[in-house]
């Protein structure tokens, strides 16, 4: 019910079509979802048969054949609710039947994804991690919090990324071993430094992206820009050299630095370098 709204005939040629909010991110996932609704649907679900084909797709087949048969059964609607509920397997399984039922409101998504945050597999715990930024509540920001510490750094920054999006009107807190990181969404980007007490990176208005070419270093810590939109930053505190890209924005590389358990007196001194040389972009305000 309720997708006939999904697009808008302009005229004989142009469609408007409405993704909805959940689906920003997945608008590929959408895009199948739409061409996978048959006219049937309307009137009625596919053959117990047929569902129970796709059921034994998103249950014991190949990862791509597992999220054919979710996008599937999502665009079939309610009467497939049940079945995505009943579904089990691996990891896969676990995150694409949770996102169907994530986008067909049934509150077992949402644990699902959870879940699935905590497969073995790498690259599923990276997709559900990614795809909690969607979602809300608090089992999702506990989750998140927990990813912040996985062993996979992509991972963490991931966590870092979905807790910031997670913060609406209030800071979200990420407790670090050397500081804490407050993220606030604001309009206008900064930096905000105290260093009294136990210190505090604050950053507002997330996405602010570094300026001109970026090198600095400090201590065991190097920053330097890897094309336009993003810098390496390389650690030899841990015997080998060790490098990590991320995006170049304030909140990611500070978000990063951390992951790397750099001294906040380094950091500090890092983000001097870096206002120094015009690659911030904007002025840091820095609290004693």
């Amino acid at each position: 019910g309720g997708r006939a709204n999904y697009a808008f005939a302009l005229s004989e040629r142009t469609v408007r079509l409405y993704v909805p909010p959940m689906y920003r991110d997945y608008v590929d996932r959408f895009a199948d979802m739409i061409r996978a609704i048959r006219g049937v649907y309307y009137y009625g679900a596919p053959s117990e048969s047929q569902m129970n084909t796709y059921l034994r797709a998103l249950e014991g087949g190949s990862p791509r054949e597992k999220y054919r048969a979710s996008v599937e059964l999502e665009a079939i609607g309610q009467p497939a609710i049940g079945y995505l509920e009943g579904a089990s397997g691996d990891g896969w399984t676990l995150l694409y039947s949770g996102q169907a039922l994530a986008y067909l409101n049934s509150d077992l998504g949402r644990s699902r994804i959870i879940e699935a945050a905590d497969s073995p597999n790498e690259e599923v715990r990276f997709e559900a991690v990614k795809f909690m930024a969607n979602l809300s509540g608090r089992s999702v920001i506990q989750a998140l919090r927990e990813k912040v510490n996985d062993p996979s750094d992509r991972i963490s920054l991931e966590a870092v990324a979905g807790l910031v999006r997670q913060g609406r009107d209030y800071a979200t807190r990420l407790r670090m071993p050397a500081y804490d990181i407050v993220a606030l969404r604001a309009v206008e980007p900064g930096l905000i430094v105290k260093t009294d007490g136990r210190p505090m990176v604050v950053v507002t208005g997330t996405g602010a992206r570094l300026e001109g070419t970026v090198q600095a270093r400090v201590g065991g810590f190097g920053l330097g820009s890897t094309g336009r939109e993003h810098v390496g930053i390389i650690s030899s505190r841990r015997g080998e050299p060790q490098t990590q890209i991320v995006e170049a924005t304030v909140d990611n590389v500070v978000a990063a630095l951390a992951m790397q358990e750099i001294s906040f007196g380094d950091l500090v001194r890092l983000f001097e370098v870096l206002e120094d040389e015009g690659n911030v972009p904007f002025r840091i305000n820095w609290i004693d």
